[in-house]
């Protein structure tokens, strides 16, 4: 495509050869094509218009708000389609055509139109939806079939703790060791950015409360000292478990599928000392996980025991 000021040039000599010699004939313009807006999206506008008779060119500018000329050119084509605009933006279209220079016929008066080009659509979340009485909190939603991905944030409410992950299921899950507390939840959809009609959905927010974890309190005489202790059993709710505060240390520990072994993550070692995890594999396993009867906090019809090994053999059993 020519620049405008190409075009200029061009139409300014059609105008002035076309319309006069050195005798000064005055010559009958032909008819003014009449263009319409053929198709508009967010950045092209295309144009078309039929043939004039005796017309051999069609010179055409497209002119902002402001009156400056954004394109232009001579065609002998009834068509033409300008590229590189701006979105939701209105511009006016400029026609003349143009005469042969030798004949009796002069060039015809210019005829505009105006248009515009299309807004970007915004992308529209629905049916978000959540549930925030169990552990892990989910989020879901419907698919919005022009996104590419989801975006959401989730944070506390003092700001201690944010978290942002992008995705492409209609489905969040958030981690189960959230501290228990008020969040902030934060939904975009994406927009594909090579479709550069659409453009992110509006943030869609709401607060909601994260309950803590299933948790038991523990007390027991030791074997090995005689006095009372106490401790907490946390359910992480993903097959693992953390005996809290257990003589000073987390023990962090996981119970297998299948042998129902225990087998420390972390926290195994104290002071020096070892510790395992035994389990009374008297009667059957309702389920892989410890069975907890979470209506009594009790650990029904199970006898977990942590075993000291420590020099001198002696036996401190914690039974719960």
């Amino acid at each position: 495509m020519k620049t405008p000021f190409i075009y200029i040039i061009l139409l300014f000599t059609a105008l002035v050869l076309g319309s006069c010699s050195e005798e000064e004939v005055v010559k009958t313009p032909i008819a003014s094509a009449k263009p319409q807006v053929a198709a508009a999206t967010v950045s092209t506008l295309s144009f078309s218009w039929d043939a004039i008779a005796d017309a051999t060119q069609y010179g055409y500018r497209l002119l902002d708000a402001k009156g400056n000329a954004v394109a232009g050119d001579v065609t002998t084509a009834l068509s033409c389609q300008i590229t590189d605009l701006n979105y939701d933006t209105p511009y006016t279209f400029k026609l003349t055509s143009f005469a042969a220079y030798e004949g009796d016929k002069g060039n015809s008066s210019e005829v505009s139109i105006d248009a515009r080009t299309n807004a970007q659509e915004k992308l529209v979340l629905t049916g978000v939806d959540y549930d925030d009485t169990t552990i892990p909190v989910t989020v879901w939603w419907d698919a919005v079939p022009e996104a590419y991905a989801y975006r959401y944030t989730y944070e506390s409410a003092d700001k201690s703790i944010y978290n942002e992950k992008t995705i492409t299921s209609c489905e969040a899950v958030l981690p189960n060791q959230l501290a228990e507390g008020d969040y902030n939840f934060t939904l975009v959809a994406l927009a594909d950015t090579t479709q550069e009609e659409y453009i992110d959905s509006d943030p869609y927010e709401f607060a909601f409360h994260m309950n803590g974890l299933p948790s038991y309190d523990l007390s027991w005489t030791s074997a090995l000292d005689k006095e009372n202790h106490t401790a907490t059993l946390v359910d992480n709710l993903d097959e693992t478990y953390v005996l809290k505060n257990y003589y000073g240390v987390d023990l962090v520990f996981t119970v297998s599928e299948t042998t129902h072994k225990i087998t420390f993550k972390s926290g195994g070692t104290l002071n020096g000392y070892y510790y395992t995890i035994e389990t009374n594999l008297t009667g059957t396993y309702a389920s892989a996980r410890i069975n907890v009867d979470k209506s009594t906090a009790d650990i029904a019809g199970r006898t977990i025991k942590l075993v000291y090994t420590g020099p001198g053999n002696p036996t401190d059993i914690l039974t719960w």
